[in-house]
């Protein structure tokens, strides 16, 4: 391992309280790789490596390279190690709705959203930059939620709206009003996805989501919340919505085998 691989992953998390900690060390080995320490084709290190370089568990850097796996920045080689890919993730063309409303059942089985956690964070260069179009550290608002069908989890889901100051108006009014503070003061406020909250602020105005689809594990963290086990397999559906050519919506769920078929309807351009 050259030296400026081992300085870059020794150097301090810093205050890692506003992240989940693969979160962090999966914007450490991002970094590294949007930095070119880390370039296109060369080995990741190890896990034990970064669990030693970086002061945290296996465990940890085990989902942080997950992550990194679903996003395409890393790739697998059985026997081999792990390596950066050598193309950046490009969205597909499959269209889709509102996951709440796509997980919609005709035996009417219950559909429940329940928000872990709502808060403004900022796009890292690795991902929510170039999906949504801004430069890094740009404002997001990110939500973190769980659906269930039936009364059981099926699903995790993380979304992200840009917030940006010299961004269109009328989506910094959507994000101030999808705040904590604010739903705090609304009686009414629904618990429902952002993407269903944002299609209905503007019905006529949005592109179909484009969705690119990769098998996964769960991974322990994601396991917990969805009362599953951390090898259990996930379908990753990565989404992002657009208002004319501008990205407004980047989303990525981990949907289980409990919700059974998904239909994606597609249509030719």
């Amino acid at each position: 391992m050259n030296r400026s691989i081992t300085d870059h992953f020794s150097a301090p998390l810093g205050d890692s309280s506003a992240h989940p900690m693969r979160v962090t060390v999966y914007q450490r080995i991002a970094s590294a790789i949007e930095e070119g320490i880390l370039p296109p084709q060369s080995l990741v290190p190890s896990e034990n490596q970064l669990s030693e370089l970086l002061g945290v568990s296996r465990t940890v850097v085990r989902e942080a390279l997950m992550l990194l796996a679903e996003d395409g920045l890393v790739v697998t080689r059985r026997g081999i190690g792990r390596f950066v890919s050598d193309t950046k993730p490009q969205a597909g063309i499959e269209r889709a709705i509102p996951l709440d409303r796509l997980l919609a059942d005709p035996a009417a089985r219950d559909i429940t959203v329940v928000r872990l956690e709502t808060h403004l964070d900022h796009a890292d260069a690795t991902f929510a930059s170039p999906q949504l179009g801004v430069p890094a550290g740009t404002r997001v608002l990110t939500v973190e939620s769980v659906l269930s069908l039936g009364g059981r989890p099926v699903a995790y889901l993380l979304e992200h709206l840009p917030y940006a100051e010299e961004g269109p108006t009328e989506l910094r009014a959507l994000v101030e009003r999808l705040l904590p503070e604010a739903q705090a003061r609304s009686t009414d406020a629904p618990e429902t996805t952002v993407l269903n909250a944002l299609l209905e602020a503007f019905p006529r105005d949005l592109k179909p989501t484009s969705v690119r689809l990769a098998p996964a594990r769960l991974g322990s963290s994601r396991a917990q919340l969805l009362d599953a086990g951390a090898n259990d397999p996930a379908l990753i559906l990565t989404q992002i919505m657009s208002r004319g050519e501008t990205p407004w919506y980047l989303a990525k769920c981990a949907l289980t085998e409990r919700v059974g078929a998904v239909s994606l309807a597609q249509t030719v351009a």
